[in-house]
C-alpha cells in the first residue's frame, strides 16, 4: 500500500510544490443541505405526504413467502402502509375515499374526493 501512496505522489507531483487538489466531500453544511433538498423531493412524490386529488395503482405484486408490494402514484408501498386504509382483495386494492371504499384494479385511477374509479384500464 505504501509503494501505491508513493508511486501516485511522485506522479502527480505533491511532493515538489504542486496544489494540492480541492476538497473531495462535502462540508457538513452542504451534507445538511443536500439531505434536505432529498426529503423535501421525496416527501413531495410520495402520496400520503403531498395529497393527491387522484390515485392511480401502477402495479401490484403478491408474494406467498413475505409481503406484498403495491405502486400507487409511481410509489411503492407495502401492504402495511397503504394511503386511504388500503387493503388487499383478490382482484386489486381496496381504498376508502370520503364517500364510500372501493376497490381499484391494476391501471385504474380513483377519484378521491368523489369516490369513482375510472373504469378504463391502462394498456
Amino acid at each position: 500500500m505504501r509503494r501505491i501512496l508513493f508511486l501516485f505522489i511522485l506522479l502527480t507531483g505533491i511532493g515538489h510544490g504542486a496544489e494540492l487538489p480541492g476538497r473531495l466531500f462535502f462540508s457538513a453544511e452542504e451534507r445538511a443541505a443536500l439531505d434536505a433538498a432529498r426529503l423535501k423531493e421525496t416527501q413531495s412524490q410520495d402520496g400520503r405526504a403531498a395529497a393527491s386529488p387522484t390515485l392511480t395503482l401502477d402495479g401490484l405484486v403478491r408474494r406467498s413467502g413475505g409481503k406484498s408490494t403495491v405502486w400507487i402514484n409511481g410509489v411503492a408501498h407495502s401492504i402495511d402502509d397503504l394511503p386511504a386504509n388500503g387493503k388487499l382483495q383478490p382482484d386489486g386494492v381496496s381504498l376508502q375515499t370520503p364517500r364510500r371504499r372501493v376497490t381499484v384494479k391494476a391501471g385504474q385511477t380513483v377519484d378521491i374526493e368523489h369516490g369513482t374509479v375510472n373504469e378504463e384500464i391502462k394498456p
